[in-house]
């Protein structure tokens, strides 16, 4: 199946419930008081992602609110949550991922992190589909997905959270990542940033001369899908939710 790169990150923001959301000001309802409270308000989050309907961007953005109050300990729960789900538990795991993301702080860096820097999992196609419901993607690019959407977890909070520590990790991933990590992380972090030519000569210094190139172009014309670990253009698919809303 072939798709564009950013098809997961252009449903995220394009109006869909899982869009970055400001914190609501306004609410008055206190954050999760205990573990308990927190499990049931995170799973109720994570079912709100992806979720469509009339209220449906109004109930993510109040429950994305409601979990910033109490940000250090939701982080904890998810990164503890994200390191049980097996690599079948692809919908899972993406939910997790995106909200962590959201939510920023430097454990969720760390957790992206080691997310992005992590081998590609092999997952059966029939496991996969049975946790997807379907099998219309390759489980080898949905773990493709699941480090992109990281990525752009940390382009977030380089924009605002905890932009320190998420430059020192866009930094060791333009450094060691494989190739077709480095070129997506560049890519973000070139669109992300709003300085241009410190970021430009930063992925001049990082990347190789041929990653650059690629890298660098972006700017000048239509994005193109990133290869995959073996140079195929062939760029990973949509979060399994968008596929249903279709039908």
């Amino acid at each position: 199946m072939r798709s564009r790169v950013f098809v997961v990150l252009a449903f995220v923001g394009a109006g869909g419930c899982a869009a970055e959301s400001p914190a609501d000001t306004s609410l008055k309802e206190p954050g999760p008081q205990t573990r308990v409270e927190m499990e049931a308000a995170l799973q109720s989050h994570l079912k709100a992602v992806g979720t469509p309907g009339p209220q449906a961007e109004a109930n993510y953005a109040k429950s994305l609110a409601r979990l910033r109050l109490q940000v250090p300990e939701a982080v904890d729960v998810l990164v503890e949550k994200l390191s049980q789900l097996p690599p079948a538990a692809y919908g899972a795991r993406w939910r997790i991922v995106h909200t962590l993301g959201e939510l920023g702080g430097d454990q969720a860096v760390r957790a992206l992190a080691d997310m992005i820097a992590s081998p590609l999992a092999t997952v059966a196609p029939s496991a996969a589909g049975e946790e997807m419901g379907e099998t219309h993607d390759s489980p080898g690019d949905n773990e493709i997905v699941l480090r992109f959407m990281a990525i752009e977890g940390l382009m977030k909070q380089i924009r605002g959270g905890s932009p320190a520590a998420a430059l020192k990790a866009m930094t060791d991933i333009l450094k060691s990542a494989p190739s077709f990590i480095r070129k997506e992380a560049a890519i973000q972090y070139l669109f992300a940033t709003d300085k241009a030519a410190t970021t430009v000569a930063e992925i001049r210094s990082l990347l190789p001369a041929d990653e650059q190139s690629f890298v660098l172009n972006m700017k000048k014309g239509v994005r193109e899908p990133t290869a995959r670990p073996d140079d195929m253009s062939v760029a990973p698919g949509p979060h399994p939710d968008e596929t249903r809303r279709k039908r």
